[in-house]
C-alpha cells in the first residue's frame, strides 16, 4: 500500500498547540520533530528526547540458522544498528575499489577506489592488467579528488573533481589518474567514492526536465585521444588483460587484442559523467526540505537510492528521524549538523534502527534566525548512498573507522 493511501490527520497534546511546527526542524525551545524517514510521519517529543541520544550495545542474539561467519568474533557486533564514521583518506591505494559496507546478498555495497598515478600495473600470471568489467551491478562514482580519464568501449570520457561517473554493468572501461603537476592537485592518489547495485542505477523522476539534472548537460564518451594520456592504445601488439568482477570476484581475461577499440556507437545504456554543479535540487526556504528530494539515481523499485546535497539556503538544522534505509553520508564539505565530529572528507553510516539528525552539540550552538532570508546561504555539500537492505561493515571497513564517532551521540553537559 502506498503511504498516500493512508488518511492524513495529526494530533498534538493539550498545551502543545502553539509550541509543535511539523515544518521539519529540529527545535529544542519548542521541542524535537522525528520524520519516520521513508513514511509520511512526523513525531513531536519534548526536549531534550532520551529516545534520540540512545546509545547502541555490542551485543546481539542470533538464530542458530545464520550463517557462522556472521556469528562469530566482531562480525556479529558489527550488525548492531551503531552509528559508524570512516576516515576516507585513510583508505591505501589498490587495483581494485575496497568495499566498506556490503549487503548480506552482496546485491549493493558502498566502495572506495583510491589510485595512485605513479604505481606499477597490476601484475596477474598473464601479464599487466588493464581494464575493468563489472558482471555483478552498475557503478556510480564521485570524483572526490583528482582528475584524468575514463576510456570505455563507447569512447573516452574525462573526469575531475566534482563529476559523478556512471559505468553501467558489463561496460568494460580503463581508469587513468592524470600525474602532470598543473592538472593534478595531489599526485599521490585519486579518490573515488560509490555504490555498486546489482539493479540498474537510474535517473530519478520527478514531472521536472531538468530536475535532478538536464539531459543536456551529460557528457558522453567522445573519441578524442589525449595527448598528454600516451598510456591510452587500442593496438594489437601485446595481449589485453581483463578483470572481470563476477559474483563479487576478480578474475582474468586475455584478449587478443584491445576491446575498446571500437568505432561508434547507439543506443542506452552507456557510461557518461555529470557535474555536481550540473544537479539541480528543488529548494523550499520556508522549512527543512526532504532529502528524499535530493535523489539523483534510485533503482526501479527504489531499493538503493544516491542523493546530492547542493549549496542552499538553511532554514533549519535537519529534524531527526527513524529510517527505514541504511544511510552513509560521504561528507564533501563542511557538515554543520555533525559539529566537529566528523569532518571534510569522512563519512558517516547510520543504519536503520538508530533515530539520529544534528548532533547534540551542534543543536546546542546552532542558531536559526526567523526569517530564512536572514539565515547564510551554506557550503554544505554531501553525497548519501541509501540501501533498504541492511547493509553491513566489512572488515576491509576497521582500520578506516572513526572509533570515537559513536560516543559524539552522548549529550554532554
Amino acid at each position: 500500500m502506498s503511504t498516500l493511501e493512508y488518511p492524513h490527520e495529526w494530533d498534538v497534546l493539550e498545551g502543545w498547540q502553539e509550541r509543535v511546527k511539523f515544518d521539519g526542524a529540529s527545535r529544542p525551545d519548542v521541542g524535537y520533530v522525528i520524520r519516520k524517514k521513508g513514511f509520511h510521519q512526523q513525531i513531536a517529543v519534548p526536549y531534550p528526547p532520551p529516545y534520540v541520544f540512545s546509545h547502541p550495545l555490542a551485543y546481539i542474539a542470533v538464530s542458530p540458522h545464520m550463517p557462522r561467519e556472521l556469528r562469530i568474533g566482531n562480525i556479529s557486533e558489527r550488525l548492531t544498528p551503531t552509528p559508524r564514521a570512516y576516515h576516507i583518506d585513510s583508505v591505501l591505494p589498490w587495483y581494485f575499489p575496497h568495499q566498506l559496507l556490503e549487503t548480506r546478498d552482496k546485491s549493493v555495497s558502498v566502495q572506495v577506489f583510491v589510485i595512485d598515478p605513479s604505481s606499477t600495473p597490476f601484475i596477474c600470471r598473464m601479464g599487466a592488467m588493464r581494464g575493468y568489467q563489472n558482471i555483478d551491478g552498475d557503478e556510480i562514482w564521485y570524483v572526490y579528488r583528482g582528475n584524468g580519464i575514463c576510456v570505455t568501449e563507447l569512447g573516452i570520457l574525462r573526469y575531475g573533481t566534482g563529476d559523478y561517473l556512471y559505468i553501467p554493468k558489463g561496460f568494460i572501461y580503463e581508469l587513468h589518474a592524470d600525474s602532470a603537476p598543473e592538472r593534478q592537485a595531489d599526485t599521490n592518489k585519486t579518490i573515488f567514492v560509490g555504490i555498486e547495485s546489482t539493479e540498474p542505477l537510474l535517473r530519478s523522476k520527478t514531472g521536472m526536465d531538468d530536475v535532478p539534472y538536464s539531459i543536456r548537460a551529460v557528457r558522453v564518451p567522445e573519441y578524442k585521444q589525449l595527448e598528454h594520456f600516451p598510456v591510452v592504445s587500442y593496438d594489437c601488439k601485446n595481449p589485453y588483460i581483463l578483470a572481470v568482477k563476477r559474483l563479487q570476484a576478480w578474475s582474468f581475461v586475455e584478449y587478443a587484442g584491445s576491446p575498446l577499440a571500437s568505432v561508434g556507437w547507439a543506443g542506452t545504456p552507456y557510461p557518461f559523467i555529470i557535474n555536481e554543479k550540473d544537479i539541480n535540487v528543488p529548494v523550499v526556504d520556508t522549512l527543512h526540505t526532504d532529502p528524499t528530494q535530493f535523489v539523483v539515481f534510485t533503482s526501479a523499485e527504489e531499493k538503493v537510492a544516491v542523493s546530492v546535497f547542493r549549496p542552499r539556503r538553511v532554514h533549519s538544522i535537519p529534524y531527526y528521524h527513524d529510517n527505514t534505509y541504511d544511510e552513509c553520508m560521504f561528507l564533501v564539505d563542511t557538515y554543520a549538523p555533525r559539529a566537529g565530529s566528523v569532518g571534510v572528507g569522512d563519512m558517516t553510516f547510520h543504519p536503520q534502527g538508530f533515530c539520529h539528525g544534528p548532533q547534540p552539540n551542534a543543536l546546542r550552538v546552532s542558531q536559526v534566525h526567523a526569517d530564512p532570508k536572514d539565515n547564510d546561504w551554506s557550503l554544505q555539500r554531501a553525497v548519501m548512498f541509501e540501501s533498504r537492505i541492511p547493509l553491513i561493515p566489512t572488515r576491509e571497513s576497521i582500520d578506516v573507522e572513526l572509533k570515537k564517532y559513536v560516543s559524539s551521540w552522548i549529550p554532554r553537559n
